[in-house]
């Protein structure tokens, strides 16, 4: 309430409170240089596809059977597929481009081998990667150990943007994000409404080089607009708890509950790798 009186909404320009927080996520989040803030999970995703293909001049993009990330066609193919769709051509929704849908090629989360071969057969056109680290929206599921590793080699070697989508993860196992924990670094990240307790705001952070390119500097030519800036209420830097400047209890709770789904024969994957540290 007394950021409510203090403030009001913003429609250009910067806030105090975005300026702080900012400073808080940059600090805590290890990938990220710069940190450019909106509204939502799906408008910070739909930023970092913007953005890769900005710095890459190519088209392609490569998501995983069953990863949400929001409601723009360039993602939102191959998500709770039907068993006969899986790996198959799977538009969520009506009206969505061929372009945009055919343009984003699907792979099996946890097969590096199988990115290996979509990046070989599309060689120089994919501009970025982009997953869960943990893919939430499909259970309990947790990358090899090896599998973020070898992203990132594959993403180095071929000049591609790596981008964690930590809108779930971000703030729940690790103040950190899962990023935190694996020990590997994306080249852009987006966040969800964790960062505000529930309250609309997201973000898209990364490489300083990358986040420059942002119409938010004079020299920037990809185009962020429209009311982005996040309300006030939701902007009030909240992440500095004692409770979350360490792995988070969800982190060994999901690695317990992993554990069991694998001795039970509930789902099959190797033993999950990641432990509080």
């Amino acid at each position: 309430m007394a950021t409510i009186r203090e403030t009001d909404l913003y429609g250009i320009s910067t806030t105090e409170l975005e300026v702080e927080l900012a400073k808080k996520v940059v600090a805590h989040v290890p990938s990220v240089e710069q940190v450019l803030f909106c509204c939502t999970g799906s408008e910070a995703t739909f930023h970092a596809v913007r953005l890769a293909r900005a710095a890459t001049g190519r088209r392609k993009l490569v998501k995983f059977q069953g990863c949400y990330h929001g409601w723009h066609d360039y993602l939102l193919r191959n998500v709770l597929s039907a068993p006969e769709l899986v790996g198959q051509r799977d538009p969520v929704s009506a009206g969505m481009l061929d372009e945009a849908v055919d343009n984003t090629l699907v792979c099996d989360f946890n097969d590096l081998e199988g990115v290996e071969r979509a990046v070989r057969a599309n060689p120089e056109q994919v501009a970025g990667i982009i997953l869960e680290p943990i893919p939430h929206n499909l259970g309990c599921i947790l990358p090899q150990p090896g599998f973020l590793e070898g992203l990132r080699r594959l993403c180095d070697r071929e000049g591609i943007i790596l981008i964690f989508d930590e809108v779930i993860t971000s703030f729940r196992h690790h103040i950190g994000g899962f990023q935190a924990l694996a020990g590997v670094r994306p080249d852009l990240t987006t966040l969800g409404k964790a960062i505000g307790n529930g309250f609309p705001i997201a973000a898209i952070g990364g490489k300083r080089e990358l986040m420059q390119r942002f119409n938010t500097r004079p020299a920037g030519t990809c185009t962020s607009l429209g009311p982005s800036t996040p309300t006030p209420a939701a902007s009030p830097p909240r992440l500095p708890r004692s409770r979350l400047s360490r792995p988070g209890r969800c982190t060994i709770t999901f690695s317990v509950l992993a554990s069991a789904c694998e001795r039970d024969s509930w789902i099959s994957w190797p033993a999950p790798a990641f432990r509080r540290r």
